[in-house]
Formats: C-alpha cells, structure tokens, sequence
C-alpha cells in the first residue's frame, strides 16, 4: 500500500518508549474494589515470601489441567487458579458450545447480544472450573486485511470495538468469572510477533527480534488504546500483554505502556499476565508493570523460569521492591474476591483426552504422579446458549448484493458447490486447535480455537429446509477438476457455492499460510468454481471468511445473483445461512471493516527481515485506518464500513440534538486515594526454601529457592531510574480515564421505520465530523450505533443514542491529554460510513 506523501508528513513515529516508574499501586483512585481490596491486604499481611510469589507466578506449561495454573497458598485456603482460552468457548473442554468469533458479533452490531454471548461463556466456563476467561480481544484491532488472528477480535473501527469489549466483560464477570482484555498492544501481525517461534519453529534463521509496532501518540490513543480504554471502565478484571515490540520495548516490559498508560493514565486496577512464553526477563518485567507470568516458564530447552524461585530471590536481596510484589498480588487478589471466584476446580483437562490421567502432564517423573480423573465429560450447554449461538449466526449475515432472487421461493432444484459447503474428512474437529482448512468454516485455527460437538454443514442445514419444501439438492465439493461442476450446475434453477477465506495463529501452517494469510484470495480455487457455476445460470455466492476477501474476479458477472457474507459463526454457522437463503430470517449483519476495490489499498504485512534481524512495522497511517483513509483520500471502495442490505427497506426521520455545556479541556484530574498497605513482611530465612515434609513434583514451577547451598544475593544489579520516572496525564484520575471523559455530553434521538413489507431488524449508525481546524481529523467518525428490535412493516421505534465527551475529543499531543476542540461538528445517521439519510449541526 501506497500512502500519500501529505499522510507521511503528517505523522511523526515513536523512535523509543520512554521509562514510566514506579508502577501505579492499586487503590490509588476511586473505585468499585475498595471493599475487595480491603479483604485482599488482609490476607497480602498472612503471607509469606514465597507465598507471594506463588499467586503471581504460573505452573508451567502443562503444569496443570488448564492453559494457565497458577500456584496456591493451602494453609489460607488460596486456591490456584485456571486460566482458559478462548474468546468463542473454553477452549479444549468436551460438550461446550462454538460461538461466533468476535467478527462476526461486531458484524451483528448488537450490545445486547454480544452481552448475552458473554454472559454464556461465562456460565460454560465456570461449570467447567475455569476462573479466568482470556478473552475478549480487541487486539489485533484488524490494521492489515491478512492479519491472522482477526477473526478473534471484533472490527478495525475502535469505537465499535470498545462497545462491545465493554458488553463482553460485563457478561463474562456477572457469571463469576474473571474476563482478560487482550492482547496489549500493537499485536496487528502474526509474523515475527515472537522471535523464537519464528526462529526455531519456522525456520526464519535471520531473525533476532519480534516485529516492532511503531505507533505515534495520537493513533495510539485514538485507535489502538481506545477500546483498552473502554474494557478498563467495565472492570475487567486483568489484561494480557502481547509478544511483540512497541516503538522499540518489548510490550511485556514497556513501563510506559503497562505502568504509564494502562495502570496510571487508564487506571488499570487489576493483573497484567504475560502472554504465554511472552516474559523475557524477569527484573525488568516486574518493574515495568507485568504482575503474572504466563504459563511460568519458558519453551526453551533448559525450560528458563524467570520468576517463582528466582522472584523470590529478588525481593530476599534486594534487587526488586518487595512493595512491587505486594502490588501483584493485591492486583490478583482483589478481583477474584470482588468477582466471587469461589471453590471450583477444572473437571476437564487441555492435555488429557482419556477419563483419567495426570494431574500435571508436565511431570518428568510422571510414575510419581498418581492418576485421576481429568475429564468428567460435563455437558454445559444448555438453551440459552443455543439459542444465543444461533441468534448471533443468524445476526452476522451480511447481505452484499441481491437482484431478488433472496429469500430462495418457487424452485424445484437447488445445486451446492464448495468446500466450505460440507464437513472435511476428519469432521467438525479436523485438527488440534483447528489447524485445518478442508471444509466448511467453523473458525479459524490456534488458542482462540474450542471444539464444537453438534455442527451442522451448510449444505445438510439446507437440504433440511429444501426437503420440507420437496426442492431437490444436488452438488459436489469438487473445486478444482471444473467437469463435475459445470455438469451439475446445469440441471438446477439455482447453484450456490459457499467459498470460504481462512487464518489463524502462527503455531502452525495452514496451506503454506503461516497465521496471517498470504493474501485476499479465496481458497480453494474459489473464483474459479464461482465464475465456473455462474457460467450455467443463476447463482449465489455464500463468503465465509476472517476477514477482507478480494471478490472482483467474479462479482460483476451477469449471473450473480446474490452474494452472502459471514465471518466464521461457530456451531450453527450452516444453519444461519440456511435460514437466510429461505427467507425465515431477515439479513440485519453490516460489515464490520471496508473491502477494497482494489487489494493494493491493504495494508501490507511486514515480512523482510532487515540485515539486523529487527522487523519494523511503522504504522504510517495513523490515525486514518479503514473507512477512515479511504475517506480521507477520496478512494472508492468495493463495500463500505457498515454496508449491509435487508429483504425490506427502512427510513430514519426527526433527529434531534440536546447538547450539553462542554468544555473544551479537562478539569483538574481527582486527588489521589490514600491507602494503607499492611507493611512489609519480615523475611525469614528458613521460609525461602523448601519445607522438609513437603514432595515436589519435578517439572513444575515452585516459589522456593532449590539449591540451599547459591548465594542469596546473587545479583547486585541496582535500577534506580524505577524510582520514580514519568509523567502522570491530566486524562488520569479513574477507571477507565478521567471521569470527565465518560460524561455524556450530546443526547441523541431519532424515529427508526420499517418501511418495507418484511419484517426486520436494523441497525441505524452516528457518525460525528468533527470541525476543520489545524489539528486535521477523519471526515466521519463511527460515535454511535443501534439495533432495532424486530421492526413489523410500516412500525416505527424511537432510536437514542448518548454521545460522551470522549466521543468529541481528540488527543492533543503537545497538550498530552484530550481536548474537545472548538467549531462547528455534524452529526449523521446513517445505514454505512458512506450512506447518511439525516444531518445536524452544533457549534462549540
């Protein structure tokens, strides 16, 4: 991609992160915690050193029955806990529900929805023994079109991503399970986003270091920070950090990312674990923020554990702050207490397939290690969550194009084409962690994967339909040898091929595609069978896809009818189209990115290794991202953000603006909370090592120092710049931000009519411009969305919409906080980015 010079010189990039020290202790603003955080340094004063670090440090990898176990502390009933994938379902666990990725949920544009979704994952994760749920994701926020783990999160528009991550969280922490917001931040690529990976997994030898994201002030706080805001102020109770750089530091062990911006500018109050294997040192990143390391130890050969034994040593000499320390654990305790985190074990097992096994699969001596029951094949689904599964599959179909032969009626014969129109051979599960790509689309592959149990293939959901209709279903997935389609396709009134575009983590290569995709391209030889089909008659075209698809090689043909577009939807995916193929839904979805017109508009992955081996990713782009760059420089693309059409029509009428006195800056940030800590603890010697009567399990990760005999003070290395180096943001001051930036500063309203003869849902969208000043900003801005409810025809519904003063900000960089600047601003209700029906104005 090909950015305008005026762009380049508009957007100055971060060479470094600078230092931001001390980390911000919880407490220090006013928050819903107190009282959790009360009982949490009550127990921080019982314990011991090593127990300390117990609660922040992991297991290991294959520690335990989870992807993540931390440590317990026994003697005060602190049990360990279980950290799970994924944000679609518990990742690994027999008879849970797939839900739609996060994609498709942003396609729905529905809260309420994405709540409910939240809240069963959270029921399924608790009923299988999981304490903390990793998911939402809102990073990777979806900068490249090939990015391959888009899927996972929700949309590159981050005011659409901070929504519904705040809905998310509430649903998933109402059930009494910790949410984690991740991943923090910049983590827009799979390739080189851990260097070792790529090293010695890939075989990428020349490279030394983790790409870079190199991300200027303002883009950071606009587009990537912005929906981290928005999971802080709904209590989320930990973030993940990612693997890779930014602007220089690895984000793990940025204390300007973890300490200055999530824990003091964001007011963070809860844990910051590592992504799994993401520490890289262990000094470093206790100081700069991180407060649990994931899974313990690291995949190298000696297995290198950087905190547990060697934690405790840090503090005993020394080198780290024991306040630091009290710090992690007042930051784990106090949301597990808060949110209710009871007694519960896992009763399924990520490691084991049988009914009985160990315990702790990493055991080197696993004779010694007595064998229980792992799997108790619980069966946690139950209606709620089917039906929210099946209403948010149906809710994310996007219609892109009819010419009216939607909703399927008065045929005899129907043709299905497509690998993604039927199971694989190896089924619904067709690998580990579904690294697979050889039938329909269920998701996309690596940890953000769960195993579906009752999948039905789009084809056999409509020959369902079809048969109760006595319409007759032929077809093949045959998509590369064009004889057995093209005769096929000529013996039916209507062909539709499901195609299909996949990616996912980079633990595996799927097709020669190493987690991001190689590019747009359909797979399996997609455009061909289209254009192959069409040749015979009338056809529908059915995109399941992660993400931005290049759809010019056969949309323009004369006998495409129809195109259906779905991001992968979990268990009733199939059935979801099905009932929008005949008419017993209305397509409601609206795209969740832009797809060009031309592939040359996408932001290219980085893949050349410079001669140093440091891959640099420079987001030039800044704060023009999606919608917003092809607005910005006048490009036309193929589908819009926020296109989507319906079997009806609907009109928006009579909007109305109350606007609220607003001030341009800031008010004074609130006075910081006093709070008492319990004071330090008194180390004793003895408890630094290994209790006589207790048996450890070689393999695991423990809090005690091993070997008697090394010197305690083994490190004299001193950081004196951690005592204090950094700059508190005027924006600071609460959950989330300033409280300022959450106070609803324009309310409004507007009639939303179904104008058609079909019933339906729509979503009518706010876009803000804001005025023209020398600080340049998009054209339009998304600042508002709602879904309608079931809309009869002719019936009319008021839509209000309350705008706060975030929403009218932007981020002043010489100020180094927001500023609702003065002029006139617009606001638009519209059915996309670019199609608005009504327009106001206020001046500030």
């Amino acid at each position: 991609m090909i950015f305008s010079l005026q762009l380049l010189l508009t957007t100055a990039l971060a060479a470094s992160s600078p230092d931001w020290y001390p980390t911000p202790e919880i407490g220090s603003i006013t928050s819903d915690w107190a009282d959790a955080l009360g009982e949490s340094m009550d127990i921080l004063a019982q314990l011991t050193l090593p127990e300390k670090v117990n609660i922040t440090t992991g297991t290991g990898w294959r520690g335990g029955q989870c992807v993540g176990n931390t440590g317990a502390v026994p003697r005060l009933g602190i049990k360990g806990l279980c950290l799970q994938d994924g944000p679609l379902g518990v990742r690994f666990a027999d008879f849970v529900n797939v839900f739609p990725c996060q994609n498709a949920m942003a396609a729905t544009f529905d809260r309420i929805l994405v709540h409910q979704r939240g809240t069963a994952i959270g029921r399924q994760s608790r009923l299988k023994g999981v304490d903390v749920h990793l998911g939402p994701v809102v990073g990777p926020l979806g900068r490249h079109a090939t990015g391959g783990r888009n899927w996972e999160g929700f949309s590159p528009d981050p005011y659409l991503s901070g929504k519904l991550a705040f809905e998310a969280i509430l649903g998933v922490q109402e059930e009494g399970v910790l949410a984690t917001i991740k991943h923090f931040i910049g983590n827009e690529q799979e390739h080189y986003r851990r260097a070792e990976e790529w090293r010695d997994g890939f075989g990428f030898k020349d490279l030394k270091d983790a790409v870079s994201s190199n991300i200027e002030d303002r883009a950071l706080h606009e587009l990537y920070m912005w929906p981290f805001a928005d999971a802080v102020r709904a209590n989320v109770g930990s973030v993940m950090c990612s693997y890779n750089y930014v602007n220089g530091t690895q984000a793990c062990q940025n204390s300007d990312l973890l300490n200055g911006k999530l824990k003091s500018e964001l007011g963070f109050q809860g844990f910051v674990m590592s992504d799994w294997f993401a520490q890289g040192s262990g000094v470093s990143n206790a100081l700069a923020g991180m407060d649990m390391s994931m899974p313990g130890n690291d995949v190298d050969e000696l297995e290198t554990v950087f905190w547990g034994e060697q934690l405790t040593r840090m503090v005993a000499n020394g080198t780290l702050p024991e306040a630091r320390l009290d710090d992690m654990v007042l930051r784990i305790l106090t949301p597990l207490i808060y949110f209710g985190i009871d007694d519960r074990t896992p009763n399924f097992s990520s490691f084991v397939d049988t009914t009985v096994g160990s315990p702790h699969p990493a055991a080197k001596h696993s004779k010694k290690v007595k064998d229980v029951i792992t799997n108790y094949h619980l069966d946690v689904r139950d209606q709620f969550a089917a039906n929210v599964a099946l209403d948010s599959a149906r809710g994310a179909v996007v219609l892109l194009f009819n010419d009216g032969i939607l909703p399927l009626k008065n045929i005899s014969a129907i043709g299905v084409f497509g690998v993604g129109s039927r199971l694989g051979p190896n089924g619904a599960v067709c690998g580990e962690n579904m690294q697979c790509s050889d039938g329909a689309l269920i998701e996309g592959w690596g940890s953000g994967t769960a195993y579906p149990t009752e999948y039905e293939s789009p084809y056999e959901a409509l020959h369902k339909k079809a048969s109760l209709l006595e319409v007759s279903v032929t077809g093949t997935t045959e998509s590369w040898d064009m004889r057995l389609p093209l005769e096929l396709a000529g013996d039916t009134d209507v062909n539709i091929v499901y195609v299909l575009a996949n990616s996912g983590e980079s633990t595996a290569n799927v097709d020669k595609n190493l987690g991001d995709r190689r590019n747009v391209s359909l797979w399996h030889n997609g455009d061909e069978l289209i254009n192959t089909v069409a040749s015979q008659g009338q056809t529908v075209v059915v995109v399941t896809t992660v993400g931005q698809v290049d759809m010019t090689a056969w949309l323009n043909h004369p006998n495409i009818s129809a195109v259906l577009l779905t991001a992968p939807a979990g268990d009733y995916g199939g059935k979801a189209i099905a009932d929008v193929l005949f008419g017993e839904v209305n397509p409601s979805g609206k795209l969740p990115y832009t797809i060009a017109a031309n592939t040359s508009d996408y932001i290219p992955i980085v893949t050349k290794i410079p001669r140093d081996g440091a891959p640099q990713s420079d987001f030039v782009e800044g704060i023009y991202l999606d919608y917003k760059w092809y607005d910005k420089f006048e490009r036309t693309p193929l589908y819009e953000f926020g296109y989507g059409l319906s079997y009806t029509t609907y009109s928006f009428s009579n909007l109305h603006l109350d606007v609220k006195e607003i001030s341009e800056f800031l008010p004074p940030r609130p006075v910081p909370v006093q709070v008492t800590k319990p004071k330090m603890t008194n180390i004793d010697i003895e408890d630094l090592y290994v209790p006589n009567d207790f048996k450890m399990i070689d393999g695991l990760v423990y809090p005690w120092i091993l070997n008697a005999s090394a010197p305690l003070a083994d490190s004299q290395t001193q950081f004196p710049f951690a005592n204090g180096a950094g700059h508190v943001s005027d924006a600071s001051g609460g959950v989330g931000g300033h409280p300022w930036l959450w106070s609803n500063a324009v309310t409004v309203t507007h009639n939303t009519t179904n104008c058609g003869d079909v019933a339906g849902r729509v979503v009518s969208q706010l876009y803000v411009a804001f005025p023209e000043t020398l600080i340049d900003s998009p054209p339009v801005q998304l600042r508002g969305f709602d879904k309608s409810k079931l809309l009869n025809p002719g019936e009319s519904q008021m839509t209000e919409y309350n705008l706060n003063w975030r929403d009218l900000a932007i981020w002043d960089v010489e100020l180094q906080s927001w500023r609702v600047q003065r002029g006139e601003y617009s606001v638009y209700i519209g059915h996309s980015s670019r199609e608005f029906e009504l327009c106001e104005t206020f001046t500030l």
